[in-house]
């Protein structure tokens, strides 16, 4: 892997994080980490700010009485339809308005197609959206361990959890830093096709 072009393209990071949560306990792990944040909390209204396949939209969901949904990509529409009382934008969060407030904002795995430039103005958003009380939880890599050391070799600029924190402390705002790791469930044949991804 010591070939891998730094110029990936967002479509390629794409198809390398599909193959790792396909293939590893990713989703899970997130899912149930934020079920146990929320789980004994007041929780009307969810807004997941790019929900992708739906995985942990579907498993978190059930905790909320509603369920908003904002996911560009319009390959995913059907991954939705388990989802009760929930409604779906297929466009940016940018380009997203509404005078509703969230008890939970998620933002698993997006700021990556984001410039650190707009963050500020990203967060400042969420902040606007949020209950009394409400939280925002943003999953992103680390800047640390196998995957991420994977990443930087494709790109040794590649964003991490460090511009994150960054931004945050300029913000002023309090956060609570988690980390976890996931495991991967690959055959040799399954490796060999992520080999031929990149």
């Amino acid at each position: 892997m010591s070939n891998i072009s730094s110029s990936t393209s967002d479509e390629e990071y794409a198809n390398i994080f599909d193959w790792y949560t396909d293939h590893s306990n990713h989703e899970n792990m997130i899912s149930d980490n934020i079920i146990e944040i929320i789980k004994n909390k007041e929780n009307n209204y969810l807004l997941d700010i790019g929900a992708g396949n739906g995985y942990i939209t579907t498993k978190i969901s059930k905790y909320f009485k509603h369920t908003t949904i904002l996911e560009p990509n319009l390959k995913h529409k059907i991954n939705y339809d388990a989802i009760d009382n929930k409604e779906v934008h297929h466009n940016f969060f940018s380009d997203f308005e509404t005078k509703d407030k969230y008890n939970l904002i998620l933002c698993s795995h997006v700021l990556y197609y984001i410039d650190v430039e707009e963050w500020n103005d990203f967060f400042t958003k969420i902040l606007k959206m949020l209950n009394s009380g409400g939280i925002c939880i943003v999953i992103f890599v680390s800047d640390r361990g196998e995957y991420s050391d994977f990443l930087r070799e494709l790109n040794e600029n590649y964003k991490n959890s460090t511009a994150i924190i960054k931004v945050l402390n300029g913000l002023n705002l309090r956060y609570l830093q988690k980390e976890f790791s996931t495991e991967l469930k690959s055959t040799m044949d399954e490796e060999n096709k992520f080999e031929q991804l990149i």
